[in-house]
């Protein structure tokens, strides 16, 4: 797919980026992304055939694209749970509330 070396770098970040999202670890995730940034920088002054800049930006692409979306469910499922929690605590305090106070 790509053979300049600084491009291969940036498809295994990529892929790197993939599998953390994969595993839920947001902070190896953004790391990566980090990582990644000055090399993608540095690929618009690298001698590099536009074939492989096009096929690169590709995967960049869909990679990002699914990621964008276990980021989204995660966040979801976060915000679920969260309003779980709140309607859960509301509930033990209201029966609290309402039991006979023994002294």
């Amino acid at each position: 797919m790509v053979s300049h070396p600084l491009l291969q770098q940036v498809l295994q970040l990529t892929e790197q980026i993939r599998q953390a999202a994969q595993a839920e670890d947001w902070d190896a995730s953004t790391s990566l992304v980090q990582q990644r940034q000055p090399l993608l920088e540095q690929t618009f002054q690298a001698e590099v055939h536009a074939d492989e800049l096009a096929a690169l930006a590709s995967v960049i692409r869909e990679v990002d694209h699914e990621v964008t979306a276990m980021v989204t469910a995660a966040r979801d499922l976060t915000l679920t749970q969260l309003q779980d929690h709140r309607q859960k605590s509301v509930a033990l305090r209201a029966y609290a509330a309402a039991q006979p106070q023994l002294d």
